[in-house]
């Protein structure tokens, strides 16, 4: 049941992804609400995972992909400003990277695995879905961090009033 769960979040939070990207919202403090969400659910899966301290630095690896891809779409996000608040909205081309990663985050971080000791199925539903939530955690802390950031610089060349 708990792999199940696992799958089932993973699967929301992409289409959540996919259906919000391209929505126009503003740059504030509520922008940390999925990463916060991400990080409770992580730690509880983290808790009840029967082989995790056998494969905590290719989970760690996964943390670290995310906040690449995150940082990449706060990047590419497109910031606008009106009556002096920061707006933020998905771009194709932030669309296409996310697509592209898929298949390099199924296919290719299997190969970084480190498993010390311990015979872990990388196939399973339970590690595929602690993979996922290890990805969207990453991503959603550093796309947050990334367009504050650039929101402030935005702001300042703008001549607005922070």
């Amino acid at each position: 049941m708990q792999q199940i769960i696992t799958v089932i979040i993973s699967i929301a939070v992409f289409a959540f992804f996919v259906t919000n990207h391209f929505k126009k919202q503003e740059i504030s403090g509520k922008i940390f609400i999925p990463f916060v969400l991400f990080m409770l659910v992580s730690i509880e899966r983290y808790i009840h995972c029967r082989f995790l301290h056998s494969v905590v630095t290719g989970l760690s690896f996964r943390i670290f992909v995310g906040l690449a891809i995150g940082i990449l779409q706060g990047m590419l996000a497109q910031i606008t400003i009106a009556d002096h608040k920061a707006f933020t909205e998905g771009t194709l081309l932030g669309m296409a990277f996310w697509l592209v990663f898929i298949p390099v985050r199924v296919l290719v971080l299997p190969w970084f695995e480190t498993i010390a000791g311990g015979g872990v199925n990388l196939n399973s539903a339970e590690y595929i879905g602690l993979t996922a939530l290890y990805i969207f955690t990453g991503f959603f802390l550093a796309k947050a961090i990334t367009l504050i950031l650039r929101k402030k610089a935005v702001l300042v060349r703008e001549g607005a009033a922070l």
